[in-house]
């Protein structure tokens, strides 16, 4: 059996909105393709390294094993994919192929659960090859939003003003 070696890294923007750096996902499409040919372990493979990169980044983020679960009730995802000699893809593939990463997010406690009233998807962009200002590929980069948290609601446009003042747009 092949070593699953999967590295995520997690930044704490403010006490609402979490930076997470993930290896690059694949399409929605790869993974369709991985289906039609029944490579299925590699589906399942791709389901496990997400597992282990968000557990690394979120335990890196927070330092501390001691952290609130679930983090918050409702997030926002916003997600910039970043990469090197990969073409760009459509915005429902991107978001396709980042659904083992939503799930992994559930597993690893950041949100109750992965339906729509729990999980919104906002910001998503395929960068293509080479970088997108200060964000580094090839890497999917997930910002989370607290958009419910502790009995505080914030809008969509709230939660994404500190994700905006880091990917610069």
């Amino acid at each position: 059996m092949r070593e699953l070696r999967a590295v995520g890294e997690g930044r704490v923007i403010n006490e609402r909105t979490l930076w997470l750096t993930l290896p690059l996902s694949p399409s929605r499409n790869t993974i369709d393709k991985w289906h039609r040919s029944r490579a299925i372990g590699r589906y399942k493979r791709h389901c496990d390294q997400s597992l282990i990169a968000v557990t690394s980044a979120v335990s890196g983020a927070f330092w501390s094993p001691s952290w609130p679960k679930p983090w918050a009730d409702q997030i926002l995802i916003c997600a910039v994919r970043c990469g090197r000699n990969t073409r760009r893809c459509d915005i429902s593939n991107v978001i396709g192929g980042l659904k083992p990463t939503e799930d992994a997010l559930v597993r690893a406690g950041l949100v109750p659960d992965d339906k729509e009233e729990h999980v919104h998807w906002g910001y998503v962009r395929d960068r293509g090859k080479g970088h997108w200002g200060d964000l580094p590929g090839p890497a999917t980069h997930l910002f989370l939003a607290a958009l419910k948290k502790d009995g505080i609601e914030a809008t969509e446009a709230q939660a994404m003003v500190p994700v905006m003042e880091v990917i610069g747009t």
